[in-house]
């Protein structure tokens, strides 16, 4: 455990390793903090924790009490100028977090897919305008079977402190991917897709988009 110098905030860090935490519905657990600075001590005394479920990823649509997912996928957080081939219709992607228990353990990995509306791997090089190199803070990116895989470490992100490769404030990674077509007037069409996230447990993970209903359109019109 963690309190923050500058806002008294607590961090648990590491949770999802210590399974000795006990979570809802156990009673809870009370503890004293002692503060000091220049000015004196204080004491907090009967701080009661409630602990819930310790999230593996975020963001997640799970029951946080149970631990029991509600729905095993989310929305992506950036889908910008993306269409397919069925004019008017909206493409729906869903983001699927998916860790790998079967690979060696040792290993820790990030690989990023996109599969399309009928259960097929889209090239990822597809995403022609991807610069795959700094796409996330991961090491030696290789493409493997249409996909992307980056050497990391876990958590993602490391620390709350903003870089090129999070949000504003730090507490969540963030990705593009970019890729450019013509339209019918000709003119140029930059469409992307990624998503904002945090993975607290460590391992191999995919973060996978899936279509559905139709696929997406690289070819100019």
């Amino acid at each position: 455990m963690e309190i923050s110098e500058k806002n008294g905030n607590l961090t648990f860090w590491n949770t999802p390793n210590y399974p000795e935490i006990h979570t809802y519905p156990h009673q809870g657990y009370l503890f004293d903090i002692e503060y000091e600075n220049s000015g004196g001590k204080q004491h907090f005394r009967n701080l009661k924790l409630q602990a819930k479920r310790a999230r593996p990823y975020n963001p997640i649509d799970m029951d946080e009490n149970s631990g029991i997912l509600r729905n095993p996928f989310v929305y992506p957080g950036i889908k910008e100028n993306i269409s397919g081939h069925q004019e008017g219709a909206d493409l729906e992607v869903e983001v699927y977090f998916l860790r790998n228990v079967s690979e060696t353990s040792g290993s820790k990995t990030l690989t990023i897919s996109v599969i399309d509306s009928v259960g097929k791997v889209i090239d990822i090089q597809k995403f022609s305008k991807t610069d795959f190199k700094n796409l996330v803070h991961g090491f030696n990116p290789r493409f493997e079977g249409g996909k992307v895989i980056y050497e990391v470490c876990y958590p993602i992100p490391l620390v709350s402190i903003p870089t090129q490769f999070t949000n504003t404030t730090g507490d969540q990674a963030r990705f593009k991917l970019r890729y450019d077509r013509l339209g019918k007037d000709g003119k140029n069409i930059e469409a992307s897709l990624g998503h904002q996230f945090a993975i607290y447990q460590e391992g191999n993970w995919e973060i996978q988009f899936w279509f559905r209903g139709q696929s997406p359109k690289f070819e100019n019109d």
